[in-house]
């Protein structure tokens, strides 16, 4: 079976399951990524598919909205050492 044709088949069962749970397919670029933004939180994954048929999920990340608003918003936060924070 061709890349092409295991990603067709991948993306139709992925599109079914997700889409109506509200994740969003970004599918242009060498790695397809799928992207659920709840509002306060996102969650993203995206998968790679090689020439000898192994199709792999990576890179899942969380990010907190309000927290990388933060961040974006200041180029150099200062962050107090990590002794402050857990005592």
């Amino acid at each position: 079976m061709l890349r092409n044709e295991k990603k067709k088949i991948i993306f139709r069962c992925l599109d079914a399951k997700l889409k109506p749970l509200g994740w969003k397919a970004y599918k242009s670029g060498y790695n397809p990524t799928y992207v659920l933004d709840s509002g306060f939180y996102k969650v993203s994954f995206y998968m790679g598919f090689s020439d000898y048929g192994y199709v792999w999920f990576e890179n899942v990340e969380i990010a907190i909205n309000e927290v990388e608003l933060y961040i974006s918003e200041n180029d150099n936060p200062q962050y107090p050492p990590m002794y402050y924070l857990c005592n």
